[in-house]
């Protein structure tokens, strides 16, 4: 149980109070988060490459043997994959320089959820925010994108106090990080 991401093992209580403990039930936020992820994948693909190239990642995408083996794993695989792909796609005001208000709102607002239901959307934000900083390094805009950063870093910070706190007073899961880390 160590393994399994904060939003997932939630997901998972949630199921099992409705629908029992079997393993298709268990399996079942993996998969619609897999079958999700093809979806996703063509709209970012779609925005960002031409028609074709689009079609030929999204059809290398969609029998990627990794997406395919977390979609039947009860782990947090291809949940994080699909939020880091929504990521993408409501940060790209950011990255395009489409920056009106509502859009930045939308941004700061799906990066300070992520950070609640994906550990990896933390590099993913990372990544988007310096790509963002240095892309408007010499623009008046460097300011709105320092503002949706420090959305995302008072989540992550709130995050942290709420629910990390908590993780590193488990004996166990501090003995896995201290041994692995």
């Amino acid at each position: 149980r160590i393994e399994v991401s904060f939003a997932l093992l939630h997901y998972e209580r949630a199921i099992v109070s409705f629908a029992g403990t079997s393993e298709p039930v268990l399996r079942i936020i993996p998969l619609l988060a897999s079958l999700a992820a093809v979806p996703a994948f063509w709209y970012l693909a779609w925005q960002r490459l031409e028609r074709t190239e689009a079609i030929l990642a999204t059809g290398f995408f969609s029998v990627a043997q990794d997406l395919a083996g977390s979609a039947v794993q009860v782990k947090q695989y291809s949940l994080e994959l699909v939020i880091a792909i929504v990521l993408l796609l409501a940060a790209r005001p950011l990255l395009d320089e489409r920056s009106t208000r509502g859009r930045l709102w939308v941004a700061a607002t799906a990066g300070a959820v992520a950070i609640w239901f994906s550990f990896t959307s933390v590099f993913a934000l990372a990544g988007i925010g310096l790509a963002s900083m240095v892309r408007r390094l010499h623009s008046n805009d460097l300011s709105r994108v320092v503002t949706v950063g420090a959305v995302w870093i008072a989540s992550g910070c709130v995050y942290a106090v709420a629910v990390l706190r908590h993780q590193l007073r488990n004996s166990q899961m501090f003995g896995l990080w201290e041994h692995e880390f």
